[in-house]
């Protein structure tokens, strides 16, 4: 990849790991708000019985399991074979120019690079979305937890959940190297 294309990559790059990061502080958030909320003493805790008992505790365990597992499944139908060839047919000055981080400069810049460059550009688009939804359902698992502190009133009960959440957002951080090898995969 040219340098050039490299630093309009870099542009695009900050957009997605700002998202990310909004999604890994949310859930440390979350971690707090359970603290302050649910262990209030306005709020004392009231024993519900065994945990293991109660079927509210199955249902959003089962909820957070089906959304840890969507955000693996349900991003890759965004980067099928189908919809990345369709993104590839776009026009990519046109689809640029809707974007307010590159100047007509870049645009033009970008437009003049080679087609396999151009492509990176072209499939950022379904990229970002199957990684945002991806950290949506990876954050689902922490407002599982966060829903379970709140209706127990026991913040410790988000410690687990909101842990998951964390570990498949890190395991999900945004790397370029994932989008260049979408892209020569579906060259």
């Amino acid at each position: 990849m040219r340098e050039t294309s490299s630093a309009m990559l870099a542009k695009l790059m900050f957009t997605v790991r700002v998202l990310w990061i909004a999604f890994v502080v949310a859930a440390l958030i979350y971690a707090f708000v359970a603290w302050m909320s649910a262990g209030s003493p306005d709020r004392p805790y009231v024993d519900r019985g065994p945990l293991l008992a109660d079927p509210l505790f199955f249902g959003l365990a089962l909820a957070a399991v089906a959304a840890a597992i969507a955000g693996r499944v349900v991003p890759q139908r965004f980067l099928s074979p189908a919809r990345l060839r369709a993104e590839a047919q776009k026009d990519l000055v046109i689809h640029l120019a809707r974007d307010t981080r590159f100047e007509p400069a870049d645009i033009a810049t970008i437009a003049a690079l080679p087609e396999s460059e151009q492509r990176t550009f072209k499939l950022y688009g379904p990229w970002q979305t199957a990684m945002v939804i991806g950290w949506a359902c990876d954050e689902t698992v922490a407002l599982c937890g966060l829903i379970l502190a709140f209706l127990r009133h026991d913040p410790g009960l988000y410690a687990p959940f909101g842990a998951v959440s964390i570990l498949l957002l890190l395991l999900a951080k945004p790397r370029p190297d994932d989008l260049l090898t979408l892209v020569r995969a579906n060259a």
